[in-house]
């Protein structure tokens, strides 16, 4: 975590030992990277970060050591981040936050004064961010070669807004306001659906399914494993919080180049294969869980953190398919957990029972490591490039959505 000559001093001044072992000095090179140029030092090699993981300034509870009294910058914005847009600023909060993934605290809209003081600090830490990002909004695509007309893109996303906006708040600490006929079964997944639906029946014929023409002895099937296992591993499984930018490509056109090979994911000497772990059934999300899921999604569709400035600069047709391709993880991963019990409970009866217990909970941590490694992500251009390949086939993402239910 990157930290000011000011948090660096107050950090000594509590605790002289911890900080002599936790904080480096930035390169210059480092410095030099976008949003670290007001830094000049780095908290991250601290006994206990390198043995655990953790910041080397907490309590065995998890709990701040230097809150009152030193507590850094950065920490100071968490779980707050603002994305500047030509009409206006957009604030959003960080799921890796156990306050969001609980939804507790004051509404945004009591915090203004909050909110205020914390966007000051992002300036200050950040003074030349807010003109880049507006410049880059200039650049910003629906897909490849197609340039957002920024008044068209706030009449699209306002649709589906609301609708997301209606789920969250008829949502009431375990029970739904209203009934789920009167929802008419929507959820955050059918919205980015249709979203996605809508840009792609824009788009000319000749430009989708270009996979499909380039490897057509590959079914469906394998060409959505090929992306969604990276993306598991990535997000998901990988013990590394860190992301690499070329990761994913990387893996995609090795499974692309050997078209044979078939994937599997590997519990202890079993192993259980791609269509195999679809097919497990794991019933529909509970009101709390469909809960998270939805205020999930709509933050970041309300703050723009899905595509072009928001994220790697994403076409506004990726960042949607990218945001469901996440949503499928999450049921992937629950999937997975049900066979793993199965395999402890020796059946899957009572593995669902074992899973039952406390999957809101799991759902929880699922969302928060996701969300943790998508805020130290930056594609490479070629990521974004093959994302786009995969998004422009109509019906891909719509079998995403629909394992993710």
């Amino acid at each position: 975590m990157p930290l000011t000559e000011v948090d660096v001093m107050r950090l000594k001044a509590v605790d002289p030992l911890e900080a002599e072992r936790s904080i480096t000095i930035l390169t210059a090179g480092e410095r030099g990277q976008v949003g670290l140029s007001a830094f000049s030092y780095s908290l991250d090699k601290g006994a206990q970060f390198e043995r655990s993981g953790n910041c080397s300034f907490l309590t065995e509870d998890k709990r701040c050591r230097v809150h009152d009294l030193a507590k850094p910058a950065m920490c100071r914005l968490f779980p707050y981040t603002f994305l500047h847009c030509p009409d206006g600023v957009r604030v959003a909060l960080s799921f890796a936050s156990t306050g969001v993934l609980c939804n507790s605290g004051l509404d945004l809209s009591d915090q203004q004064d909050l909110l205020a003081r914390t966007h000051d600090l992002f300036l200050e830490l950040y003074p030349e961010l807010p003109g880049e990002t507006l410049a880059k909004w200039s650049r910003t695509q629906y897909v490849a070669g197609a340039t957002i007309v920024y008044d068209h893109f706030l009449r699209f996303e306002a649709h589906y807004l609301s609708r997301l906006q209606v789920l969250v708040e008829n949502y009431n600490g375990g029970d739904l306001l209203a009934s789920p006929a009167e929802l008419q079964g929507d959820s955050a997944g059918s919205v980015l659906a249709d979203m996605f639906a809508s840009l792609a029946a824009s788009l000319p014929a000749e430009m989708l399914r270009p996979l499909a023409l380039s490897f057509p002895a590959l079914d469906e099937s394998k060409l959505d494993q090929y992306l969604l296992m990276p993306f598991y591993i990535a997000y998901v499984a990988a013990s590394d919080q860190a992301v690499r930018a070329d990761l994913i490509t990387l893996a995609v056109m090795t499974y692309l180049q050997n078209e044979k090979r078939d994937l599997y994911f590997v519990l202890g000497d079993a192993k259980i294969s791609f269509p195999e772990l679809c097919a497990v059934e794991i019933g529909p999300y509970s009101a709390a869980e469909a809960d998270l899921i939805n205020r999930f999604v709509y933050v970041k569709l309300f703050a723009r953190l899905y595509f072009g400035p928001g994220f790697s600069m994403l076409p506004l047709l990726t960042g949607i398919f990218h945001l469901g391709i996440l949503l499928a993880l999450v049921r992937l991963a629950l999937k997975l957990d049900k066979v793993a019990a199965a395999h402890i409970h020796a059946d899957m009866a009572s593995a669902a029972e074992a899973q039952a217990e406390d999957r809101l909970g799991r759902v929880a941590e699922l969302l928060r490591e996701i969300d943790r490694r998508l805020t130290a992500v930056d594609y490479a251009e070629n990521t974004a490039a093959m994302l786009e390949l995969f998004a422009l086939d109509p019906d891909r993402l719509a079998r995403f959505i629909a394992l993710s239910q």
